[in-house]
């Protein structure tokens, strides 16, 4: 039985990195979710625990105890970069000690992205002396996607599509690394990952949003229905509303 350790980064009153109205705990605890849960549903003789599965927060030491406590194969801890240059953009992983298993999870994170089209900048991975990293025990592997400050990147970040193709390549990177046996189905093909779909939204959510977009024409890409609002967002799209019904209301009485 293989054992992983996932670490979805920051959390509780740690927020990590924040921009283009996303924060980084939630993105992490996300991914290592789904790529826990497509651990677990794909592969055989394999063993995960997180570090969190709450937005609460976990010592930068205490994570790397749950690792060394369980006696892990495999530690990873999952991010969302960020820079004080808006400019800054693209995908990076980071290690300590041993490169083998962040060289394999990022080249398969790269690889999946690639395959989707995604115009991405590979920044490749690099030596980091973290915390989680040097004091876990077994090889430890921090990935970073994308850039939260940039804004092409966080509208990367708000696409489901990408999520889940960045979870299959950290899913397939590990199996790799590990050497887990994927489940097989009786005369089918050896299935790929699957990654956990969001719920489709309510109606509502749906008829809001295409409003949003067809009516009030804000941007389609960052307008998403499951994206959080902020009270300045808000006043904006009401004020653009009642502009709209007052033009409704003008073009009605000239009629």
């Amino acid at each position: 039985m293989k054992i992983v350790v996932l670490d979805a980064g920051h959390g509780g009153i740690d927020s990590g990195a924040v921009g283009n109205g996303l924060k980084e705990k939630d993105l992490t605890l996300e991914m290592v979710k789904m790529i826990g849960k497509g651990l677990v549903d794909n592969y055989s003789e394999v063993k995960v625990i997180y570090t969190r599965q709450t937005d609460v927060f976990i010592k930068l030491d205490d994570r790397s105890d749950i690792a060394n406590k369980n006696n892990a194969d495999l530690f990873v801890s999952v991010h969302i970069n960020a820079a004080g240059d808006e400019l800054a953009n693209g995908m990076e992983a980071f290690y300590f000690k041993d490169s083998k298993a962040t060289i394999i999870t990022y080249n398969h994170i790269m690889n999946e992205i690639e395959k989707s089209a995604y115009k991405v900048n590979n920044r490749g991975t690099k030596i980091g002396n973290l915390s989680v990293l040097r004091n876990t025990k077994c090889p430890a592997v921090l990935t970073e996607t994308l850039f939260i400050t940039n804004k092409a990147n966080s509208i990367l970040l708000k696409n489901q599509k990408f999520i889940n193709d960045v979870c299959l390549g950290h899913i397939r990177g590990i199996a790799t690394f590990l050497n887990l046996k994927e489940n097989k189905l009786v005369n089918s093909p050896s299935p790929a990952p699957s990654i956990p779909q969001k719920s489709e939204p309510a109606n509502w959510l749906k008829s809001g949003g295409e409003y949003l977009i067809n009516d009030l024409g804000l941007d389609k890409n960052y307008w998403t229905w499951d994206r959080p609002i902020r009270a300045g967002e808000l006043g904006a799209v009401l004020a653009k509303h009642e502009a709209h019904l007052r033009e409704l209301i003008k073009n009605a009485k000239q009629d």
